[in-house]
């Protein structure tokens, strides 16, 4: 069995160039490369029936095509964080069908009971809701960093509480993005609704991508709030915990992020678009409320409120948001 490099593999990936790459031996297996490298996958040409269980992983696709006149078994995943992983997943499984004479189910099941681990990304917080977790770490790293590491029980975010942060009499709703504009997902009718004798503000963060050694990545961000914390970081890792991060996944959380314009706060108020059912109740009627279940939205706050750097922005929050390491 002649083996693909997974440089060679890369250099396909990295150009967005598709590609088939025959793996060699006698089963006339290949490693494929979509176009827009959007997806890669293994073809196994095989006749006979898959009783092969690979529903429990979110980011392994399987199913039977039709390539050239030949059937063939297609395995292939869409997560590029993976893409080395499955290159690892699909030479376990050639060499089990070329060297130890598997079946291709067997093969299969055999290298998913090795790899499972590896594909499984349920475990793995999916893009936006790393950046959500970004953008709130870079708020609670400024309040640690302004007010003491006790404040950190000022994050709500882990819990099931309507605002991300309570601070005095303000509460703030942490919103970041990647789009062009400031645009941002409003989750239900109370997540801008704001609570008895309290004042609610959005801090608006519009991130793009960047490159090394530009920016930062999550990992990185989690790392720089635990150091200044310092030794007490109970409260901490167990929120971290309870938004489903693990270290062991941060290997694949390598995107790097910077922002593209200066943070922004905004003041929840008669200027700030949002839809609550108190704003609803004048052209319904309370049947018809209650009849309305969760909503998401989404609002463009382009243009609104006061950025990073101004007086009014740091007379609410306690202190500048970074990304860049320090």
């Amino acid at each position: 069995m002649e083996a693909l490099s997974w440089d060679n593999l890369k250099d396909y990936i990295d150009t967005g160039t598709a590609a088939v790459c025959p793996i060699g031996g006698n089963h006339a297996l290949s490693l494929f490369v979509g176009p827009e490298s959007v997806r890669i996958g293994l073809r196994i040409p095989y006749s006979g029936e898959l009783a092969v269980e690979t529903g429990l992983y979110r980011e392994l696709h399987c199913t039977i095509v039709m390539v050239q006149g030949v059937r063939s078994i297609e395995l292939s995943t869409s997560s590029q964080p993976l893409f080395h992983s499955f290159y690892l997943f699909a030479y376990a499984i050639a060499d089990l069908i070329e060297s130890q004479e598997r079946s291709p189910p067997a093969a299969i099941k055999e290298a998913l009971d090795r790899f499972g681990l590896l594909l499984n990304e349920f475990s793995l917080l999916p893009e936006t809701t790393r950046l959500g977790l970004l953008g709130e770490l870079c708020f609670l790293e400024a309040l640690v960093k302004a007010r003491g590491s006790n404040f950190v029980e000022a994050w709500l975010g882990p819990v099931p509480q309507r605002h991300d942060f309570r601070l005095d009499d303000n509460e703030f709703e942490i919103k970041t993005t990647l789009k062009s504009k400031r645009q941002h997902l409003i989750h239900g009718f109370g997540q801008l609704e704001t609570s008895p004798g309290k004042k609610l503000f959005i801090v608006s963060l519009h991130l793009e991508r960047a490159g090394p050694p530009g920016g930062q990545t999550l990992p990185q961000k989690v790392a720089e709030v635990f150091r200044i914390l310092g030794p007490d970081t109970t409260s901490f890792e167990n929120s971290l915990g309870k938004l489903g991060y693990r270290k062991m996944d941060e290997i694949h959380y390598k995107e790097r992020y910077k922002f593209r314009s200066a943070p922004t706060l905004i003041k929840v108020d008669e200027s700030c678009p949002r839809i609550s059912r108190a704003i609803l109740s004048p052209a319904l009627t309370d049947e018809l409320l209650r009849r309305f279940g969760e909503m998401t939205y989404e609002i463009n706050v382009d243009g609104l409120g006061t950025v990073q750097g101004t007086t009014a922005y740091a007379d609410v929050v306690p202190g500048p948001l970074g990304l860049g390491l320090s």
